[in-house]
């Protein structure tokens, strides 16, 4: 009778090993699931800012293209280059800067001959830098997009055509 008690005690312990070393195995499951979620969350995130970003820009420069409308400035933040776009028609005396500053790409709207407030602006979209520089052989506006994806900084760059000469 003591061999078959040590028998059930040994079965015992292995079936709570074996259970242990089970909830410990879903347990590590469970955490890099959520982790691998997250990751996707974000990166799904980032991809649609840059779908945002990259379709607000084409759609502004489209609607704006008109002969010595559209330029690209130092920012009056000093840190990067803005899409200045100054306005005809009914908004004749106002310009609006688009720049990236504190990750965000931002839109404001201005008088013509004051100095821009940036306490005024509109965010657009997250952003972690966007720079816009003009190519006078292409006549157009390039863009450059600086994002991290899956924890790698990335770039793109889009050429956006002026129809205007």
């Amino acid at each position: 009778m003591f061999k078959r008690s040590r028998h059930n005690a040994v079965e015992s312990f292995l079936v709570v090993l074996l259970l242990t070393i089970f909830s410990c195995a879903i347990a590590i499951m469970i955490l890099q699931g959520s982790q691998t979620f997250k990751q996707i969350i974000r990166d799904k995130n980032t991809i649609e800012d840059l779908r945002i970003a990259t379709s607000y820009i084409n759609m502004i420069v489209a609607q704006n293209d008109c002969l010595n409308s559209i330029a690209v400035e130092p920012s009056f933040l000093d840190k990067y280059s803005a899409l200045v776009i100054k306005h005809s028609d009914e908004e004749d005396g106002f310009i609006t800067y688009i720049y990236c500053d504190d990750k965000f790409l931002w839109e404001l709207y201005a008088a013509k001959g004051e100095v821009p407030d940036p306490a005024m602006a509109m965010k657009i979209v997250p952003a972690d830098a966007v720079t816009f520089d003009y190519d006078a052989m292409k006549h157009a506006i390039v863009v450059n997009y600086n994002y991290n994806y899956r924890n790698q900084s990335e770039q793109i760059q889009e050429i956006v055509a002026l129809k205007t000469r």
